[in-house]
């Protein structure tokens, strides 16, 4: 981690503890953010610096040696969303590092472009695709079904796709879609896949990509519920804070003993098409601003890569990632009560669906 990353962790968790004690809770999620922008436009200047894709073919390679010592087991990983943007490049290191990735994509044309795409760039085809909606519950448990009976391990699910402040909408099972896809979607698929990450000898690891978002996020389960409270910006703030709460509650009931680790991490302000629900995000000023204050999508997948594979973070469970180490979350996400409400509620709204 650079001297620049540790400034702005440090700097974003003596920030956010200030305003918390006052409770400003939203001043603190706007100053987090100027923060967070700063950051990544002082980056850019890092003159000599190792690039990220340099770190990245590190961790390949450092994990690739770790395995060739201890035998020729092909590991299997799963990744959502692994069709663009983050996703894709996470998968990629995956396949470069010599897993069989799943990539668990709504889209069959756009998966088959991905699959293309990642053989011209990696000469390998050890990657396919199975069809899975995050927005449907049925989707999921059919998913989860059909991994199970052709594969007998897993070794790394990385919790990927996501949807952004999109306008007011319901999965196919009645749950804003925001909600449902980012949160209560991977909280089934990972529930359902628990048992065969179990049964993975060398143990397992689970990846849960949130946000820095999740600092606008409110924990208000009447926020979820009623269409006439609902904000695109603060319930996509909501769904990522789910998720790292989720994260710290499945940490905690698989015990610290467990042989599966679980973490959530903020990839950073990438340029994909995440944003393509904001207002005004397909103008050219939009897009020229945006690229100034986002990073790549190799960039993005550093932290899920490096949680994937790296020796430094075995072991290591519960936690909350931004810029390559251990952060504060929000409060929510840090009071052990309210995580463990959440999944009671998340289990009720899933309940015989």
């Amino acid at each position: 981690m650079s001297d620049l990353e540790q400034i702005a962790v440090s700097t974003s968790e003596k920030v956010l503890l200030f305003f918390e004690g006052l409770n400003l809770h939203f001043a603190a999620a706007f100053i987090l953010h100027a923060i967070e922008l700063i950051y990544i436009i002082l980056s850019k200047f890092r003159f000599g610096a190792t690039t990220d894709q340099v770190k990245v073919d590190r961790l390949v390679l450092e994990y690739k040696t770790r395995q060739e010592s201890l035998g020729n087991v092909r590991k299997v990983a799963i990744v959502t969303g692994a069709n663009s943007g983050i996703g894709f490049e996470t998968t990629k290191a995956l396949v470069r590092a010599g897993f069989h990735v799943v990539m668990a994509c709504r889209n069959r044309i756009f998966a088959g472009q991905a699959m293309e795409k990642l053989e011209q760039q990696t000469d390998l085809n050890n990657f396919e695709f199975m069809e899975l909606d995050l927005a449907s519950i049925k989707s999921v448990k059919s998913f989860t079904e059909n991994f199970k009976a052709k594969f007998n391990r897993l070794d790394v699910l990385v919790n990927n796709a996501g949807v952004m402040a999109c306008p007011y909408q319901e999965t196919e099972d009645g749950i804003e879609a925001q909600f449902g896809v980012n949160y209560v979607g991977h909280f089934v698929l990972t529930n359902e896949l628990l048992e065969v990450m179990q049964s993975t000898a060398e143990g397992s690891r689970i990846v849960n990509v949130s946000s820095i978002a999740h600092r606008v996020g409110i924990y208000e389960t009447a926020r979820i519920l009623d269409k006439n409270l609902y904000n695109r910006v603060i319930n996509y703030g909501i769904s990522k804070l789910a998720f790292i709460m989720f994260t710290v509650e499945l940490a905690n009931r698989l015990g610290k003993d467990s042989k599966i680790t679980v973490n959530a991490l903020h990839p950073g302000v990438v340029d994909t098409n995440l944003p393509r629900y904001i207002p005004f995000s397909d103008s050219a000023f939009f897009k020229f601003i945006f690229s100034i204050c986002s990073v790549s999508p190799v960039t993005g997948a550093l932290n899920s890569i490096r949680l994937s594979l790296s020796s430094e973070v075995e072991g290591i469970t519960g936690k909350y990632f931004e810029h390559e180490c251990v952060s504060v979350p929000n409060a929510p996400a840090r009071d052990k009560k309210l995580c463990s409400d959440l999944w009671g509620f998340t289990e009720a709204m899933v309940k015989g669906k």
